[in-house]
């Protein structure tokens, strides 16, 4: 067997290894009584992993040496979902993730050894938790924020979904991205972390939907 040979199939072994380590939390002191899904367990939309910043900390190098140049992050930002399209704070880091100096020292890392940091800006839509949308939960038309959604009639109706939402799924209430305090909100959000964090960038999630008027 040559060496070259030899050196691709230790390789392709090592990166085996590797991925059945699984889900990586690197975060030891973390509450983990949320995780409810073993590896190799078949996912479902309720199921929770774990893996956190730390993880990604951890594993920077490994990651470094496969030739890894970006990394983007689908969002971490808090929400009750395992996917987290659903968030209902943008100005804070999910604790199932970490903090935010745990996104600062990633980023700081990422940057030196070469590797971008891309987050997932999810704009078109946010969690029906969101104070904005209680909000107007709570008092219909007289609040403050009933024109960042887009809702048919004086109140929200959360069984009858009365306003548009992402995906037909009544927990994520659309946002009037044609509106212009929702789009100084959201670009407050994208300076604020860009800022915060140096990012490099961000991946607009369903851009499609947002208004073009945005």
């Amino acid at each position: 067997m040559s060496e070259k040979m030899l050196i691709q199939r230790y390789t392709t072994w090592k990166e085996k290894k590797e991925l059945q380590k699984g889900i990586c939390n690197g975060n030891k002191q973390k509450d983990t009584a949320y995780i409810n899904m073993a590896w190799g367990d078949e996912p479902t939309p309720h199921n929770f992993a774990g893996g956190d910043i730390q993880g990604i900390l951890d594993k920077l190098d490994y990651l470094k040496n496969l030739g890894i140049t970006a990394l983007y992050l689908t969002p971490i930002f808090s929400s009750i979902s395992n996917h987290k399209y659903d968030i209902k704070d943008y100005l804070q880091v999910d604790p199932q993730f970490g903090s935010e100096d745990d996104v600062v020292q990633l980023v700081k890392e990422a940057h030196r050894n070469g590797i971008k940091v891309v987050l997932d800006a999810v704009f078109n839509h946010c969690s029906m938790d969101m104070k904005q949308f209680q909000d107007v939960i709570e008092k219909g038309r007289k609040s403050r924020y009933f024109d960042w959604f887009l809702i048919d009639g004086d109140s929200v109706d959360v069984v009858k979904v009365n306003y548009e939402c992402f995906a037909a799924c009544n927990y994520m209430p659309k946002l009037n991205t044609a509106n212009e305090q929702v789009q100084d909100f959201l670009i407050q959000i994208a300076e604020y972390w860009m800022k915060k964090l140096q990012i490099d960038g961000w991946r607009l999630d369903v851009s499609d939907e947002v208004s073009h008027d945005f």
